[in-house]
């Protein structure tokens, strides 16, 4: 306040052209060194703090009460079937003490009557007969305290695993719970895990024919890493007009269950251009971009424009000839490829490219692995979109004919 007062009396001195002798105000100026100080060493630690710690236990909590909120909206179910189970744990010890044996084989026997009985047989056979499992099983049933066992063997043969394959052993396995499902009043859904290892593609096409015909009355989930058979049950899928959806999953950084929606043969169709990675690259450029976001973005992007290579050659040069994940040779499209060896240089050049900016490829001493910029992504896909273009020019004229 003894400052402002002297500045004004100086002030007015000016402005009148007089002379005054004023009192100097001297002031502390520590308080202010140390507020200075303060300050300084506020913005050293934000500066130094990572904020990726924070974030992440964030995240962690997000996901704690995700899971809270759906666990609340389950836990009346939850509760039932852990009351069931405690019922059947009593009902099973007062069993033991109370029933008799022989109303324990007498109900053995019912079971089995229904479940082992003629209709199994039958329901057993067709489904061998659908995948071409033509191998002469023989089935028998018995039973002894309450539990049923079921024996498949070939005719003639006592051990079926020295005498069938691992792939035809697979295929017996999968008509018998086929054929047990048929029978089951269970309509919840089934999950098979990779059903088709070690069988040929033609067997793989007659089980993904029987399972995707399973979907009429149930929910099935397919786990593979049989590109072959994904693209086999896609196209079953399509023919037969059946909804579908599929899904790529791997393990990053040793931790499974990444999952990429939508994301599989069937839907690299949309890889046919350079959308995809430019919608990538127009993301990571905005300002308000994180930089973690923005690396994962232009890696992302050269993800998916390798894949653009990929289906330029498939599609551009050799106007789907030959189909990935596909056995059908189309030999009428011969008559729309195009090679052009300077064409073919500047593709694969374009194409190493593209792979020197991915971590976990092969790279030469020519394509040495760099990290990736948006710019090198941009100046990558504008490469990109020049071949392409010269590619569909040179179809063009090899197809115009000359005057």
């Amino acid at each position: 306040m003894i400052q402002k007062v002297l500045a004004a009396d100086i002030i007015s001195d000016i402005e009148a052209k007089v002379t005054n002798k004023r009192a100097q105000s001297v002031i502390e100026t520590i308080p202010i060194d140390t507020i200075v100080a303060d300050i300084d060493t506020a913005i050293t630690k934000l500066q130094e703090n990572d904020p990726s710690g924070d974030i992440k236990k964030l995240q962690t909590t997000i996901t704690f009460l995700n899971h809270k909120e759906k666990l609340e909206q389950h836990i009346n179910d939850i509760e039932f079937y852990i009351g069931s189970l405690k019922w059947a744990d009593t009902a099973t010890k007062a069993a033991k003490d109370n029933i008799s044996r022989l109303q324990v084989t007498k109900k053995e026997k019912e079971l089995s009557g229904k479940y082992f009985n003629d209709a199994y047989v039958a329901s057993f056979n067709k489904e061998c007969e659908a995948l071409d499992g033509h191998f002469g099983i023989d089935i028998s049933h018995t039973g002894a305290s309450g539990a049923s066992y079921k024996q498949l063997f070939l005719k003639g043969k006592n051990q079926p695993s020295q005498i069938l394959s691992e792939g035809e052993q697979k295929v017996i396995s999968l008509a018998d719970f086929l054929a047990e499902m048929n029978l089951s009043e269970i309509t919840r859904g089934i999950i098979f895990d990779d059903p088709v290892t070690s069988l040929d593609d033609e067997r793989k096409c007659l089980i993904g024919n029987r399972i995707v015909s399973e979907t009429a009355k149930k929910q099935i989930v397919v786990f593979t890493h049989d590109l072959v058979f994904v693209s086999t049950l896609i196209s079953i899928c399509e023919a037969t007009k059946t909804p579908y959806a599929c899904h790529w999953m791997e393990k990053r950084d040793d931790k499974p269950g990444h999952v990429f929606v939508n994301s599989s043969p069937s839907f690299e169709k949309k890889y046919r251009n350079s959308t995809i990675p430019m919608t990538h690259y127009n993301e990571a450029k905005e300002a308000t971009c994180p930089p973690d976001r923005r690396e994962y973005l232009t890696k992302a992007g050269f993800t998916a424009l390798r894949t653009c290579y990929e289906m330029l050659v498939i599609i551009g040069m050799f106007s789907d000839v030959v189909q990935r994940f596909a056995e059908r040779v189309s030999v009428d499209s011969l008559n729309e490829a195009c090679f052009c060896r300077e064409l073919a240089d500047e593709l694969q050049d374009g194409f190493y490219q593209c792979c020197q900016y991915m971590e976990g490829h092969s790279h030469s001493d020519k394509y040495a692995y760099k990290k990736p910029t948006i710019d090198n992504l941009v100046a990558e896909i504008t490469r990109y979109d020049v071949i392409k273009a010269k590619i569909k020019a040179q179809k063009k004229a090899v197809k115009t004919p000359q005057a």
